[in-house]
Parts: structure tokens; sequence; C-alpha cells
């Protein structure tokens, strides 16, 4: 029996880095749904992981996350934000993100994450 790939729900308003993400993590083998920030349209099917970028949504990611949790209590979220943004980062860990990562980032560093995030969701 083969391992299944993770499901990721990816959150980002800024369709540039949507579509980056989306292709680097379908080649890293990830199921993606994107969305830009209609969180109800894209939340259909299970997810192992959300990642959400707060940069362009600020408050109304944090509320995003809140949603997201309403739905789906054990989906770790990883919030992304702008290092200009580090309050914002601190807030996200306040409305239970399970991670967060400065944007620009490493993408390595955010496969880690992901997977770390995935392993922690199993675990559940």
């Amino acid at each position: 029996m083969g391992v299944l790939a993770k499901r990721v729900l990816l959150v980002e308003a800024n369709p540039g880095l949507r579509e980056y993400l989306q292709l680097r993590l379908r080649k890293e083998g990830y199921i993606v749904h994107a969305a830009d920030w209609d969180v109800e349209t894209s939340f259909e099917d299970h997810v192992d992981v959300a990642l959400l970028g707060l940069g362009d949504l600020g408050e109304e990611g944090l509320a995003m996350m809140d949603r997201i949790h309403a739905v789906s209590p054990n989906t770790p979220i990883i919030a992304m934000a702008p290092e200009a943004h580090f309050k914002l980062s601190l807030a996200a860990r306040k409305h239970g993100a399970f991670d967060d990562i400065q944007v620009p980032f490493d993408l390595q560093e955010l496969l880690r994450k992901l997977h770390a995030a995935c392993a922690t969701n199993e675990a559940t």
C-alpha cells in the first residue's frame, strides 16, 4: 500500500505567490487546494494542513483562521506573513497557528514546516 499524498489548503491573496506555491507543492507530491481568500468554498474536502497568507489579508486572515478551526479543529495552520508584519505573526500564534513563516521564505524551510504539521495531524 502506497503513502497517501498530503492535502494542503493554500489561501493566498497574491496570485503570483499562490501560483508559485501551488506548482512547487504539487511538484513535491502535495495535493493543493488553492484559493484567494474564500475558505468556505475551498474547504469542501479534508485537508492535512492549511497554509494561510496573512500579508494582504491582515485582520481578516486571523478571522479566517478561526473559521478554519471551526470547521476542522485539528487542522494545523501555517501562517505566512511579511517580515514587516511581525505582530501579525504573533497574533496568528495566539489564534492557534501551528507555526508561522516570514515572507520571503526559503522553500526548504516551508517544506520542513509542512512536513512537521502533517506529522502532527497524523498523530491526533
